[in-house]
């Protein structure tokens, strides 16, 4: 999933993609009752994974809000966790 939201995030035209299908598909091919949105979060923390514009935070909390419900979203990881490439942690 983390592949997918930094491929989406970081394209020419990120409101161009669909987060909530993206997030249907990965959620109806996992076996696991629930994705597991925090490993997905921290899969962000990779040296290439740098937002170009305002629209890519966009996409990455769109498919959060469709993905999760509850408590246990993770933003908290995205925003204030500990990062070993803090260019993939500040905002355009």
């Amino acid at each position: 999933m983390a592949d997918a939201l930094v491929y989406m995030a970081t394209s020419r035209n990120p409101m161009d993609w669909h987060a909530d299908v993206i997030v249907q598909a990965f959620q109806h091919g996992n076996s696991a009752p629930s994705m597991d949105w925090e490993r997905a979060i921290e899969g962000l923390d990779r040296e290439d994974f740098v937002f170009e514009g305002a629209e890519g935070p966009h996409i990455i909390l769109s498919a959060l809000e469709q993905g999760t419900s509850g408590p246990e979203f993770p933003i908290y990881k995205r925003w204030g966790g500990n990062w070993n490439y803090l260019r993939a942690n500040s905002l355009p």
